[in-house]
């Protein structure tokens, strides 16, 4: 008895030390990597990286690949692996973000997330007038050539002045065109670059 109760005290022992050096001896490794974000200017942007062990790890953030401070870029917050812009300004904070996580057995580099800022283009003018005939009972195809925007815009049709309600007859494809299915009366529709169709 003597001698297995020897036993089972060392093989605890080297339990224990065995997991003790594995929780001082851990590598940093990211438990949530940062996101890009498409921002309107003059709204808040956060960004977090989380990290274990969190108790032995600094996280640095770095914009283009210098590093962040509190300073620079301004209004800028750092605390707990969150990075938080109060205000969002194009020239001081659009960029590639990455997050730097150091510790006392290493270090890594989270991937890249950029923030960007929204951005929708006006309408080209010169494509305000179209006109499409369609045999009655056919199908009407109304074309839409949205401007450039980041986001990616909503596409709307009008009717009359009115915003089309999309049913089982109307529908605006992936291509943002839209389908009218069986028409059976003359209409005139408008979507936000002024294109009409009829029938």
């Amino acid at each position: 008895m003597t001698g297995r109760s020897e036993i089972s005290a060392i093989a605890l022992t080297a339990l224990f030390l065995s997991s003790s050096v594995q929780a001082f001896g851990e590598i940093p490794r990211f438990v949530v990597e940062p996101e890009g974000v498409v921002a309107k200017v003059g709204s808040p942007v956060q960004l977090f990286c989380g990290v274990q062990p969190n108790s032995t790890t600094e996280v640095t953030w770095l914009l283009n690949g210098s590093i962040v401070t509190a300073q620079r870029p301004r209004d800028i917050q750092l605390r707990d692996g969150m990075l938080s812009v109060s205000a969002f300004n194009e020239a001081e904070h659009t960029g590639v973000y990455r997050c730097l996580a150091s510790g006392p057995f290493g270090a890594i580099v989270s991937h890249e997330a950029s923030v960007e800022p929204a951005v929708l283009y006006s309408t080209d003018a010169s494509e305000t007038v179209a006109e499409i005939a369609v045999v009655k009972g056919n199908s009407a195809l109304v074309p839409c050539y949205p401007p450039f925007s980041r986001p990616q815009a909503d596409i709307e049709f009008e009717l009359n002045g009115t915003r089309l309600i999309l049913d089982g007859r109307r529908l605006i494809l992936p291509s943002g065109i839209l389908q009218i299915s069986n028409r059976r009366s003359p209409t005139s529709l408008r979507h936000s670059s002024g294109r009409h169709v009829t029938s």
